[in-house]
C-alpha cells in the first residue's frame, strides 16, 4: 500500500473527495433508519446517479445522424484512392444497386474529364451536355458510350426515387469491364 507521501495532488484530492463523500453516505444511511425523508432522498440520488450513468454510456455510443437532404451527386466531388474504389467495386459487382450506381458515377465523372480534356472543353460545358444525349454524342461519337453516361446520369440524378425499381445488374462486372474498355480506346 503507497503511503500518503507517494500520492500526487490530483490523487490526494481526489481520494479526499471519496472519503468525504463515503463519510456523508454513512450518515445519510443511518439516519435513514429513522426518517422517511432521508430514505426518499437517498432513493432520488441513487435513480439520478442511475441515470447518469446510463446516459453517459447511450451518448458514448450514439452519434449524430447525417442531416437530411438531397444532395446533387453530379457536384459532389467523389475523391478517393483506388482502394476505396476497388471496394466499391466489389460491392457493385456482389449485387449492390447502389455501389454499382455509386462506381458507374464515379466512372462517367472520370470518362468526361477526359473528353473535357482532349477536346480542351470547359467545365461549363461538359456541365451542359451531361444529361443530352446528341450533344455528347456530337463529342464523343460512341452511341454505348453516350447510352451508359446518360443512363448514370439519370439513375445517379434521380437515385432516392428509383432505387426500389433498379434491378441488380447480375453481369455487372463484365459489362462495366466492356465500357471501360471502350473508354479507354476512345481518343
Amino acid at each position: 500500500m503507497p503511503s500518503a507521501a507517494a500520492f500526487t495532488g490530483h490523487e490526494a484530492g481526489m481520494a479526499f473527495t471519496i472519503a468525504v463523500f463515503v463519510i456523508i453516505l454513512a450518515a445519510l444511511m443511518l439516519y435513514a433508519q429513522y426518517s422517511g425523508a432521508i430514505r426518499w432522498i437517498l432513493a432520488i440520488i441513487v435513480l439520478a446517479m442511475m441515470e447518469l450513468f446510463l446516459v453517459r454510456l447511450v451518448l458514448r455510443r450514439a452519434r449524430e445522424p447525417e442531416p437530411l437532404g438531397l444532395r446533387n451527386v453530379s457536384d459532389v466531388a467523389m475523391t478517393g484512392d483506388l482502394r476505396g474504389l476497388a471496394e466499391i467495386f466489389e460491392r457493385a459487382s456482389g449485387g449492390m444497386k447502389y455501389s454499382q450506381v455509386m462506381f458507374s458515377v464515379r466512372l462517367k465523372d472520370a470518362f468526361l474529364e477526359k473528353v473535357r480534356v482532349r477536346r480542351g472543353l470547359t467545365k461549363g460545358e461538359i456541365r451542359r451536355m451531361r444529361s443530352d444525349p446528341v450533344a455528347l454524342f456530337n463529342v464523343i461519337g460512341d452511341k454505348d458510350i453516350v447510352v451508359f453516361l446518360v443512363e448514370t446520369e439519370r439513375n445517379a440524378r434521380d437515385w432516392s426515387r428509383i432505387a426500389a425499381l433498379l434491378p441488380p445488374k447480375k453481369g455487372y462486372a463484365q459489362e462495366t469491364v466492356m465500357t471501360l474498355t471502350k473508354m479507354e480506346a476512345w481518343s
